[in-house]
């Protein structure tokens, strides 16, 4: 139970509805004993939420809108700071962010993702949240990739403006590994950790390749010197 007069309804409601998803699941989700653990009436909840798929919907988008992501736009100010950053500093950055992605939390995702099939406002609520961390992570890789490429032998603005342009779509890629590696926890730590530093390796070569392919898109161009 929640001390009444601590929290407002709706809090109590949400708190109520994130520990019964926890107990119960997304499935076992009962409006009548989320009522009784918020000390609140379920017609109460139909009113604020309109029925089960409503208050679904709401509290399933707190839990998967995590602030891993948002956590790039402090690393970008340190990024910036630093004196002579390498490839390096960029995989472990997004390595520790990464880890916020190890079970038990991926593997809530996906069940809210699995969820969302059934609940096309949650899918809409879930593709915006997507597009925001997307964008933060683009607006880091780029700061990350001016720096780095900018301390590259024979550097140019056009070879380090062809490197940051490549941060969209490695972004994505980044993106796409943290949630597909979601088969890594089901191995032991040991295995885990050693797919973690390959994963490292793998990122310092892909993002090595970026910045190589921005100087020799500049080299290639006809402006290129």
């Amino acid at each position: 139970m929640y001390p009444v007069g601590k929290l407002t309804s709706r809090q109590r409601i949400m708190r109520a509805a994130q520990q019964e998803l926890l107990e119960s699941g997304i499935l076992g989700l009962r409006m009548e004993v989320v009522a009784e653990k918020a000390e609140v009436s379920v017609p109460l909840i139909y009113k604020y939420y309109g029925n089960r798929d409503g208050l679904l919907t709401e509290v399933l988008t707190r839990l998967y809108d995590g602030d891993s992501y948002q956590k790039l736009s402090a690393y970008a100010d340190i990024f910036v700071e630093m004196q002579n950053p390498s490839l390096d500093d960029i995989a472990i950055l997004f390595a520790t962010v990464q880890q916020e992605f190890r079970m038990p939390g991926r593997w809530q995702r996906l069940q809210i993702l699995a969820a969302s099939v059934e609940l096309p406002e949650l899918q809409k609520r879930l593709a915006a949240i997507h597009l925001q961390q997307q964008a933060q992570v683009i607006s880091f890789l780029q700061v990350a990739l001016t720096k780095v490429a900018s301390q590259q032998p024979g550097h140019t603005e056009a070879s380090i403006s062809a490197a940051v342009a490549l941060a969209a779509p490695l972004a994505s890629l980044i993106m796409t590994q943290s949630f597909g590696s979601v088969l890594d926890d089901l191995v032991d730590i040991e295995d885990r950790e050693a797919a973690a530093e390959e994963m490292k390796v793998l990122l310092r070569l892909i993002v090595n390749s970026v910045i190589t392919a921005g100087a020799q898109t500049n080299v290639d161009s006809p402006h290129g010197s």
